[in-house]
C-alpha cells in the first residue's frame, strides 16, 4: 500500500480586506490624476457620493478626511469638499531646504529641467486638452501684457511651465517638475531680469504653444530645450554683470561642470 503523501508546513500570510474608505480614496485620486476631477471643482455631497460608491456615509467621510490630510481636497464648512489637485508641497519643501543650504546650483536645476521638460512637452503635444490649450494661451497673453507694461513677467512664465506639466497628464512627472520649478523660483528671486531675458522667454513660449496646438511633439521638445538653455544663459549673463551670487555659481565652479 502506497504511503500517503504528507504536506510540508506552509505558512500563509493573513488575507487583508482593503477598507472601503481606501478604495474610495484610490478612485478619487485616479480621477484627479486623469484630469477628470479638475482643480477647484466641488465633489458631490456626502450622501450622493455614498450612493455612487455604494458605500456608507461614514466610509465616504473617512475617505474625504484622508484626502484632506494628503492635501488633495479642502473642506469648506457648510459648503463641501473641493479638489486641490496633486500636492507637490512636501517634495518641494524638501527641495527648498536643500537649496537653502547650498545643495543645488542653477546649472543643476537647468540640467534637471533639460531631462524632464522636453519629455513633458512631447507628452503635452499628444495629451493636452482644449482646456489646457486655453490656459496656456491665456497665460501667454498675460505675460505679453506684463512685458509691455514693464512689469516682471517671471511669475507668468513659471505658470506657463506649470500648466505645461499638468498638460502631460502624468502626475509623477508633474509632481517632480513643479518641485524643481519651486527651487528655480527661489533662485531667480536673487536676480533682476532684463528685457532680453523676458522677450526671449516669451518668444520661445509662443513657439512651444504653437507646437503643442499642432500636436507636434518633436517641435515642442525642441523649443522647450531652447527655452531652458536661453533662460539659463541669460541668467548667467546677468549674474556675471551684477557680480558673484553666493550659493548659485561657486559650487558649480569647484565641481568644474560643463556649460549647458
Amino acid at each position: 500500500m502506497a504511503k500517503k503523501a504528507e504536506n510540508k508546513t506552509v505558512n500563509f500570510a493573513p488575507v487583508k480586506v482593503e477598507a472601503t474608505a481606501e478604495r474610495i480614496v484610490k478612485q478619487i485620486i485616479s480621477q484627479i490624476s486623469k484630469g477628470r476631477l479638475k482643480v477647484g471643482s466641488k465633489l458631490l455631497p456626502e450622501k450622493k457620493l455614498a450612493e455612487q460608491f455604494q458605500a456608507s456615509r461614514p466610509s465616504v467621510r473617512e475617505a474625504i478626511n484622508t484626502l484632506k490630510v494628503l492635501g488633495l481636497v479642502s473642506v469648506r464648512q457648510g459648503d463641501g469638499a473641493y479638489i486641490n489637485g496633486i500636492n507637490h508641497g512636501a517634495l518641494a519643501e524638501y527641495f527648498l531646504i536643500l537649496n537653502t543650504i547650498g545643495e543645488f546650483t542653477l546649472s543643476e536645476v537647468s540640467e534637471a529641467r533639460l531631462v524632464l521638460e522636453p519629455i513633458i512637452g512631447r507628452l503635452a503635444a499628444e495629451r493636452a486638452t482644449k482646456e489646457d490649450l486655453i490656459d496656456l494661451k491665456e497665460v501667454l497673453k498675460k505675460t505679453k501684457l506684463r512685458i509691455r507694461s514693464k512689469e516682471n513677467p517671471s511669475p507668468k512664465s513659471i505658470q506657463f511651465h506649470r500648466i505645461l506639466a499638468n498638460s502631460c497628464k502624468n502626475s509623477l512627472l508633474s509632481l517632480i517638475l513643479n518641485s524643481v520649478l519651486d527651487v528655480l523660483v527661489k533662485q531667480i528671486s536673487k536676480f533682476s531680469s532684463d528685457i532680453k531675458t523676458n522677450v526671449d522667454a516669451y518668444s520661445l513660449h509662443e513657439k512651444v504653444f504653437e507646437a503643442i496646438s499642432d500636436r507636434d511633439a518633436e517641435a515642442a521638445s525642441k523649443y522647450i530645450k531652447q527655452d531652458i538653455q536661453v533662460t539659463h544663459n541669460n541668467l548667467e549673463r546677468i549674474a556675471k554683470t551684477n557680480g558673484s551670487i553666493p550659493g548659485i555659481w561657486e559650487r558649480q565652479e569647484k565641481k568644474k561642470t560643463s556649460k549647458l
